[in-house]
């Protein structure tokens, strides 16, 4: 599982992640409606090297970093999932 998170984050972002933690797991039910259901792993890297690019420029077009409690609203179901239990200490809710 973590080799997919350190493997997803340089394919997404440039990143060399390592030192994973898992922080989250949590049922995404958001999309039943349309017959989805995602189940989404959260990981904390405590190490990082390289620096963060713009690897889907059709998904966005620019990388910014926010304060843990001023993100900007409203964010995806998955990661407010995963900030939430970080937060809390809690894995799973």
């Amino acid at each position: 599982m973590s080799q997919a998170a350190i493997r997803e984050t340089y394919e997404e972002a440039g990143l060399i992640v390592s030192d994973l933690e898992l922080i989250s797991v949590a049922d995404e039910l958001g999309g039943l409606d349309e017959g989805k259901h995602y189940v989404n792993i959260g990981f904390l890297a405590h190490a990082a090297s390289g620096n963060p690019t713009v690897k889907e420029p059709e998904k966005w077009d620019r990388w910014e970093w926010f304060d843990l409690n001023k993100l900007p609203e409203p964010l995806f179901e998955g990661p407010r999932l995963m900030i939430e239990r970080y937060k809390l200490g809690k894995i799973y809710k």
